[in-house]
């Protein structure tokens, strides 16, 4: 997208290009639901509650996520997840 606001129209659709090549041999990404499924079960097996939690709840998600869901999300989910459960 910054080649397009920089009016790079030929860099942008290289960068296009190789994210489609690239697509291909990366791992299927999770849905959003997908990701809190997964989740809330480790939540459950771990007994978790509250953000003090966060750190170890992270862990054990991301180790079983690990290249299947964006990190930042995956945070996003497990922070509101843990606060409701305080």
């Amino acid at each position: 997208k910054s080649f397009l606001k920089g009016d790079r129209e030929e860099m942008a659709k290289k960068e296009t290009q190789e994210m489609e090549i690239l697509s291909v041999y990366m791992p299927a990404q999770l849905s959003k639901d997908e990701i809190a499924a997964s989740i809330e079960k480790i939540i459950g097996d771990l007994k978790a509650k509250g953000p003090v939690n966060m750190g170890l709840v992270m862990k054990e998600i991301m180790a079983k996520l690990k290249g299947k869901a964006d990190g930042k999300l995956v945070s996003e989910i497990v922070s509101k997840a843990l606060s409701e459960k305080d």
